[in-house]
């Protein structure tokens, strides 16, 4: 009888921690959207799964013996695609946030606000949800041209982490939540500016010396995120969801860390690389006078 007990108790603590949990405390607008509703987010972490198997082990076994594909145009059009994409959300969203205003206002969420600026709000949020996962087409870029030393750990982090970060975002919708989906459809923009002008070729080179700044400007999203997940953590009078600030500045962080670190590999690495050319050449000037 007592372990007839225990296995029931069992069998209600995986199912509280499977579905109930997830759908008691999200927003129950956003439940209606595919792979939001319906428990927890274990069909975003499966495609996360999949995503990872296809690009380290299946894919590259299949281009093993095969030369790299030439895929500049399908890249500009995709990059293209994501610059529209990305540049509209951002757009839309400094509308319906009163130009990021109301993500900073730490208002309570109200499930009865059927306003057509929420309406369109939640829709605008379920797209970049959807966008994360169209983020992870450029992983199979790299692969099918063998550019393998594209798929670092920050890549492969960063691509992986993002579709769980947006669905938490979105299932447990709030104005508030809009602050990371707009800074980061901004910085986007930019990025996939940059991606389409690399893929057109040689002739375009010239104009892609900036991907130093761009990497700036991802940094500076994550201390403007970290600053706002602070700001709602700490503030006594804020509604939203301490869980969730919590959440946030620590993704804000681990991310800030992690391309601050990429930052000081690449570009310092490449400055004293520089200054020791320069110095090369000094001193076999030197010797060329005496």
């Amino acid at each position: 009888m007592t372990s007839l007990i225990s296995s029931s108790r069992l069998q209600n603590l995986i199912q509280y921690l499977y579905h109930d949990v997830w759908e008691e405390t999200s927003d129950r607008r956003a439940n209606t959207f595919t792979l939001i509703g319906n428990g927890g987010p274990w069909r975003v972490i499966l495609i996360v799964f999949i995503y990872l198997l296809l690009v380290l082990k299946i894919v590259p076994e299949y281009m093993k013996n095969r030369k790299p594909y030439d895929l500049r145009k399908a890249m500009v059009t995709y990059n293209s695609m994501m610059v529209l994409l990305n540049g509209t959300g951002f757009l839309y969203g400094l509308k319906l946030t009163n130009f990021g205003a109301k993500t900073w206002e730490c208002a309570c969420r109200d499930e009865n606000d059927n306003s057509w600026d929420t309406f369109i709000m939640i829709y605008l949020g379920y797209f970049y949800f959807l966008s994360k996962f169209l983020d992870l087409i450029d992983t199979f870029f790299f692969v099918l041209r063998k550019k393998y030393n594209h798929l670092t750990f920050l890549h492969l982090f960063h691509h992986g982490m993002m579709p769980f970060v947006a669905w938490v975002g979105f299932k447990y919708f709030h104005f508030n939540n809009g602050f990371t989906g707009l800074f980061n459809s901004f910085i986007h923009a930019i990025m996939y500016v940059y991606y389409a002008l690399s893929a057109m070729g040689d002739d375009y080179k010239k104009y892609t010396w900036w991907k130093k700044y761009l990497t700036q400007m991802q940094m500076i999203q994550f201390i403007c995120v970290l600053s706002h997940a602070l700001y709602s953590t700490f503030n006594p009078n804020c509604c939203w969801s301490k869980t969730i600030s919590i959440m946030e500045g620590t993704y804000a962080s681990i991310f800030l860390y992690l391309f601050g670190s990429f930052y000081l590999k690449s570009y310092r690495a490449s400055r004293k690389q520089q200054q020791q050319i320069v110095n090369t050449e000094k001193l076999a000037s030197k010797s060329k006078t005496n």
